[in-house]
Parts: C-alpha cells; structure tokens; sequence
C-alpha cells in the first residue's frame, strides 16, 4: 500500500504519540501516549529551532510508522556539533517496506551526527546497513564502598551541589548544560580539586535494589574515579540510591567493591563530525525517559 514519508511537525505530536502508545504496547506508562509526546517534547530546544520530530509514515492520512528524532546543538572540541538521537521506532507490519526509505530520509542531512542507546536486533542491523560505528555500553556499578582507598585525598576535594553554587562555579558550556538539565530530576555536581574539575550529571535507572545514578556526562573521568568516595552522599541525596553507574569506557582500572553492569544495549553513532569515545547521553532520550 503507497504512503507518503514525510518530516514530522510540531502538529503531528498528539497522533505521533499515540500510535506509538498502540505500536510499542507495554503496560502502565509504556502504553500511555504522554509517555511518547515526552520524549518529543523535549526542552533544550524551543519548538521553533526543532528541525521535526523525527519521520513518519503517513498512509491516506493516518500514522503507520515513526522515527522519532530528538535534537541538540552540542560545543565539542571547540566547534558546535548538531546531533540527532534516535527514539521511539515503529512501523506496521505491513508497510515494513517502507522502513528503509524512512531511515535513508532520516538520514539525508550529511551535516548531522546521529546516535542511538536503544536500537532492538531489528534497528541494529538497520543501523549497521547504514555503517552505524556501535561499542559496548558497559557500566562500572559502584558500591558505598567503592573508592574508600583513596578517602585519604577527600579532603582536597571541593563537591559543589547547590544549583546557585553551579551556577557561580561552571563555565559558559557547563552552565548552558546544566541549565537545559534542570527540568528533570538529573543530578548534578561539580567536583574541584587545585586547578582541575569534574562537571557530573546523572540520572536513576533501575528498580529496587538494582537502581543506580547513571553517570550520563563526567567531564574528567578520572578525578571522578579519584575522588568516588565523596559522590556516593550526594548521589544519595539526589536519586535515593547507593549505587553509581560509569561508563567503563571512561574507568582505567575498576575500584574495589565494584562490579561490570553488561546488560544495557550498545551506544551507535554515525558522524563525521565525532568519535565514539566522545558520545554521551546528554540530551538523548535517556533524559526525559529516566528524568
């Protein structure tokens, strides 16, 4: 059956969302379109500077397939970077046809660095069609114990958490961050010992026992790892957890009372523009989804 592919707008919301309501099925907020139309809501951008929502599959005027698109204008390295992450994909079984030619004019923008933290077998081989680069995303689960060997050296440490501290401390680009941040229950500290620092933003995942602050942004890894042992307070305090996740990419060696979380889907990208060991989660649809 012909369709037509076409850039989502911002008055495509409340269909978007509740066909993938109806799509993605699941129980309790899974299945609610609120939780769809909050991803796409996001706030770091105003509606007018969002390119679209993603691309949808319009089939005589009725949605029938969607990638959502969630955008952010990132300053790395110096240069200012327009990234676009992938959400919420769903297409009818019998228009799969179409899923490629979707994904090609998701695509078409060269200009664009595309990333992904939760593509199924099915989006990954999509991904990988398209010459998506993809590592592990492993997390190094840290314990209240963790980092005890170096507590001698806490005391050179200054742990900054007040928002109007923040604000004082960051720089212009940590401050920019932080700010597009504030409207979800992120956690965030800085953390600064003689001339170095560590901006750390951080979400909860999990349930129960097994939630942990997820480190989605650690400025200076390795003067989080040095100093561990006085993030687990703040943490707490912040997510009502005792367990902090760390991408084990950013961990040089794994402290005592620790252990390797292996069971989150890998982190694709596809760029000109960046490398993988330089994606993080900020502004992904991690946020909204944990925040």
């Amino acid at each position: 059956m012909a369709g037509t592919i076409r850039r989502a707008q911002a008055s495509d919301l409340d269909a978007v969302s509740a066909y993938l309501a109806r799509a993605l099925g699941g129980s309790g907020d899974r299945a609610s379109p609120g939780r769809y139309r909050r991803f796409l809501s996001y706030s770091w951008l105003a509606s007018v500077d969002k390119p679209d929502l993603g691309i949808v599959l319009d089939v005589d005027g009725a949605v029938c397939g969607f990638i959502g698109a969630i955008y952010s204008r990132r300053d790395i390295r110096g240069a200012t970077v327009r990234c676009c992450n992938l959400t919420s994909i769903a297409v009818d079984d019998k228009h799969r046809g179409h899923t490629l030619k979707m994904f090609a004019a998701l695509f078409a923008d060269k200009d664009v660095s595309f990333t992904c933290f939760s593509a199924s077998e099915e989006v990954a081989k999509i991904l990988d069609f398209f010459k998506f680069k993809h590592r592990a995303s492993e997390r190094i689960v840290a314990t209240p114990l963790s980092g005890l060997t170096g507590a001698w050296s806490a005391h050179r440490v200054e742990v900054v958490t007040s928002p109007r501290a923040l604000d004082a401390a960051l720089t212009t680009d940590e401050l920019t961050i932080a700010r597009d941040h504030r409207a979800y229950r992120c956690g965030q500290l800085l953390l600064v010992s003689g001339q170095r620092r560590c901006f750390v933003v951080t979400i909860r995942r999990g349930r129960g026992a097994r939630a942990f602050a997820d480190v989605l942004h650690a400025s200076d890894p390795e003067l989080l790892m040095t100093h561990l042992s006085r993030v687990h307070g703040p943490l707490f305090r912040a997510h009502r957890t005792l367990l902090t996740g760390i991408d084990r990419a950013w961990v040089a060696h794994q402290p005592a009372a620790s252990f390797v979380y292996r069971n989150l889907r890998p982190v694709y990208l596809r760029s000109s523009a960046l490398q993988l060991d330089e994606v993080d989660a900020l502004y992904s649809e991690l946020v909204p989804m944990y925040g």
